[in-house]
């Protein structure tokens, strides 16, 4: 699977997850997957938005996330200037759900103002929301 495969993976378990007994369970192997594919950039930032909000639907319950966020996160930084208002509504989102703390958290909300500031104009009033 390449990177985008595995985000788009986890974000259909994340939608899914009421509806189909047992996939959860899925989540681990996925997200042992995309770290790897992160740890060498094969992942594009909107992917791991993607896995991000994915995280905060699911609440963070799945073994293996909590442990992937870190990677996720310095990635997302690095790659913020290419997302568009809804990934870094997303993002902001996410975090706050998830109840990220720390210098990574810290550094990927600070990127994410700055990045919205600059697109303001492009969002819509659910992203300003």
């Amino acid at each position: 699977f390449s990177g985008s495969q595995i985000a788009t993976l986890i974000w259909s378990v994340a939608s899914l997850k009421r509806d189909v007994p047992g996939l959860v369970e899925a989540v681990p192997v996925l997200m042992d997957m995309l770290e790897e594919k992160a740890d060498t950039y094969e992942v594009d930032p909107q992917g791991l938005a993607t896995v991000l909000w994915s995280a905060a639907v699911l609440k963070s319950d799945v073994p293996g996330f909590r442990d992937a966020l870190p990677v996720v996160l310095q990635r997302l930084e690095r790659g913020i200037k290419l997302l568009i208002p809804r990934d870094l509504a997303n993002i902001v989102w996410a975090c706050g759900t998830l109840d990220l703390q720390g210098e990574d958290t810290d550094a990927l909300i600070n990127a994410t103002l700055l990045q919205a500031r600059s697109k303001l104009p492009e969002f819509t009033c659910q992203g300003l929301a």
